[in-house]
C-alpha cells in the first residue's frame, strides 16, 4: 500500500489546518494510520482542544517527551497548546480513529461566566496537558458514550470538506441517530462532557510539567525554523544549534526526545521532502532542483535520492509529476 506523507504543520510544529469554521469551530475527523507514512501523525499542536479515541488497535501517543499506550476503546483529551503525536502500535492493524478538534468558543465564549468558571481553570491548567478516558471507570466511560454519540451526529450530519479527504463510515453504536437541530444537540453534549469533566478535576491524574521542558520544545521549534528557512544553503551542525544558542550535543538531545532523529539527519530528510515536492510539481532541471534544496552537487543528490527512495529522481517525477 503506498502510504500518505502528511504535511499539516508549519515551522514550529504548529497544526496549519483549519478545524471547522469560525461560525462553527469544530471539525470530526477519522485517522486513517495505517495509510500514513510511518503509521502515524506527527509531532504537532494546535490551540484547539482534541478528543481522540484508539479504533481498529492500540495507539501510541506521544505528549511532549510521555509516551502513552492507548488500548482500543480508550480515548484521551489533549489540552490546548500541548505538542501531540499518534501512531498504530501494531503493523498489521487497520487503525481509524475517530476524533474531534474544536475551539473552547463551542462551549461558551471567553468572555462569559462559564468560561471563567469552568473552562479557564482547565485549558490553562499546565498539570493537565492530557488525561486518558478509561472504559472501565464509570464517569470516563460516560463520556466515551458521549462521544459516541457526538462523534454518530457528525459523521451523518457534519461531515465537511477536509484537508484529509473522504472519510470511512464507522460503525458507532448511535449510528442510526436522527437528529433535527444537530448543530445544537452538539454543543449539548459537549457542555455535558465537559461538566462531566469538571466536576472529576480532583480524579483526574495530574502531570507534573518541568520548566526545562518547555524550553527544550522552544529551542527545537528554533533550530526546525532554522532548518526551514535556511535549507537551500550550506548548513553544519552547529549552525543549527547556534540557532537556540545551545552546544551541539544539546542540538542532538532535542531532536532526540522530540523527533526521534538527529539534526543534520532531519535536515537531510526535509531537502529530500522539497526536492520531491518539486519533482511532482516543476519543470526545473533536476541539477537546478538539487542546488535549490541544499544539495552540494547533482551527484551527491542521486546517491542520497536513490539510497533513500529506492529509485532515482528522474524515476520519480516520471511516476509522481502532478
Amino acid at each position: 500500500m503506498k502510504q500518505t506523507e502528511l504535511t499539516i504543520t508549519d515551522y514550529n510544529l504548529k497544526d496549519t489546518v483549519e478545524h471547522g469554521s469560525e461560525e462553527f469551530p469544530i471539525q470530526y475527523y477519522v485517522d486513517e494510520l495505517y495509510c500514513y507514512s510511518k503509521q502515524m501523525i506527527p509531532l504537532h499542536w494546535h490551540s484547539d482542544l482534541e478528543f481522540y479515541l484508539a479504533y481498529g488497535g492500540p495507539i501510541q501517543i506521544q505528549i511532549g517527551k510521555t509516551i502513552i499506550d492507548l488500548i482500543e476503546g480508550d480515548a484521551i483529551f489533549i489540552n490546548a497548546n500541548v505538542l501531540h503525536s499518534f501512531q498504530q502500535i501494531n503493523f498489521q492493524d487497520k487503525c481509524q480513529c475517530p476524533n474531534i478538534v474544536f475551539s473552547h468558543e463551542m462551549i461558551a465564549p471567553s468572555y462569559s461566566i462559564i468560561y471563567k468558571k469552568f473552562i479557564q481553570c482547565i485549558i490553562l491548567n499546565t498539570e493537565l496537558p492530557y488525561f486518558v478516558l478509561h472504559q472501565d471507570c464509570q464517569w470516563q466511560q460516560d463520556i466515551l458514550l458521549m462521544l459516541d454519540k457526538l462523534f454518530s451526529i457528525l459523521q451523518k450530519y457534519g461531515l465537511v470538506p477536509s484537508y484529509y479527504g473522504e472519510y470511512p463510515t464507522l460503525p458507532f453504536q448511535n449510528e442510526d441517530i436522527e437528529i433535527v437541530c444537530y448543530e445544537m444537540e452538539i454543543q449539548s453534549i459537549l457542555n455535558k462532557i465537559w461538566q462531566l469533566i469538571y466536576l472529576h478535576l480532583e480524579d483526574i491524574p495530574k502531570v507534573s510539567i518541568k520548566h526545562n521542558k518547555h524550553i527544550l520544545q522552544v529551542r527545537t521549534q528554533k533550530m526546525l525554523q532554522f532548518i526551514h528557512d535556511h535549507y537551500s544553503l550550506p548548513i553544519s551542525l552547529q549552525d543549527i544549534a547556534c540557532a537556540a544558542d545551545i552546544s551541539k550535543s544539546e542540538a542532538a538531545r532535542c531532536f532526540q526526545s522530540y523527533l526521534h532523529d538527529s539534526p543534520v539527519h532531519y535536515l537531510l530528510n526535509y531537502r529530500l521532502k522539497q526536492a520531491k515536492q518539486a519533482l511532482q510539481k516543476s519543470e526545473d532541471p533536476i541539477v537546478e532542483i538539487a542546488e535549490k534544496c541544499g544539495f552540494q552537487s547533482a551527484s551527491y543528490f542521486g546517491k542520497i535520492f536513490h539510497r533513500e527512495m529506492g529509485m532515482t529522481a528522474t524515476e520519480y517525477r516520471f511516476k509522481n509529476h502532478k
